[in-house]
C-alpha cells in the first residue's frame, strides 16, 4: 500500500511537472491552448477540435442520407454534399485524407469517446487492408 502511495506521489509531482515542461518546450504554440481545453490523465467524453474537419457525402446515397443527421451533432465536423459516390474526410491537421468507409469512421470519431475507440479499431483494420489491396493491384498490372 505504501508503494502505491509513493507511485501516486511520484506521478503527481515529478512526472506531471516534467511532462508539462517537456510538452511546453516541444509545442510552444499549441500546447497552452490544448491544455486549457483538455484535462490531464482523463479522456474527454466529447472531443475538443480546434479546427473543423469536413466530411463529404453522396447526395444519392441512402446510407449517407441516414447517417448525415446523426453526424450533424458531432463536434467540429462540417457535412458537405456532392455527386461523388465515395465519401471523403478532410481534416486540416491530417496529412492523409480518408475515403469510403474510412471517411465515415474518421467522421464518427467526432461523436464521443466510445465511438472514437470503435472508429480507431475500424481504421486499424481497414487502412492496412486497403494498402495491401492497392499493392496487389499494382503488382497485377
Amino acid at each position: 500500500m505504501a508503494a502505491s502511495v509513493m507511485a501516486w506521489v511520484f506521478v503527481q509531482g515529478m512526472v506531471r511537472w516534467d511532462n508539462r515542461n517537456d510538452l511546453l518546450k516541444r509545442f510552444p504554440i499549441g500546447w497552452p491552448e490544448y491544455k486549457a481545453h483538455v484535462p490531464e490523465w482523463v479522456p474527454r467524453w466529447k472531443p475538443w477540435m480546434p479546427k473543423h474537419a469536413t466530411v463529404t457525402l453522396c447526395m444519392s446515397s441512402k446510407r449517407h442520407e441516414r447517417i448525415a443527421p446523426w453526424l450533424s451533432t458531432a463536434s467540429g465536423l462540417h457535412i458537405q454534399w456532392s455527386d461523388k459516390t465515395t465519401a471523403t474526410y478532410v481534416h486540416p491537421d491530417n496529412a492523409y485524407d480518408f475515403q469510403g468507409s474510412c471517411a465515415i469512421a474518421a467522421a464518427v470519431m467526432h461523436k464521443n469517446f466510445a465511438f472514437a475507440l470503435i472508429s480507431h479499431a475500424w481504421l486499424l483494420l481497414a487502412l492496412p487492408l486497403r494498402a495491401l489491396d492497392r499493392t496487389i493491384e499494382r503488382t497485377a498490372q
